[in-house]
């Protein structure tokens, strides 16, 4: 017996990662406006260079946590960054 999906399970994955997508841009275009390095943005959120790239290339997810510092650090609010 195969299962299968239900098709709202992929809308909902297909959403989570728009929503990544979206989150990694949002904080592309801010640190390029402030003039900021992702080196910076990592160390602010005690994170390591190479896993902070790999948020902003949507490689691995973020978290509330690292959204949050980063809005901080970007000078804006976490919702802004799903906007």
């Amino acid at each position: 017996m195969t299962t299968s999906i239900p098709v709202t399970a992929n809308v909902e994955v297909d959403k989570a990662s728009y929503m990544e997508k979206v989150i990694s841009w949002n904080v592309k275009v801010l640190l390029s406006a402030y003039g900021y390095s992702q080196t910076a943005l990592a160390e602010a959120l005690g994170i390591q260079r190479s896993a902070m790239s790999k948020k902003l290339k949507g490689l691995a997810a973020w978290s509330v946590a690292d959204m949050v510092h980063a809005a901080d650090f970007l000078k804006t609010k976490p919702e802004s960054l799903m906007d």
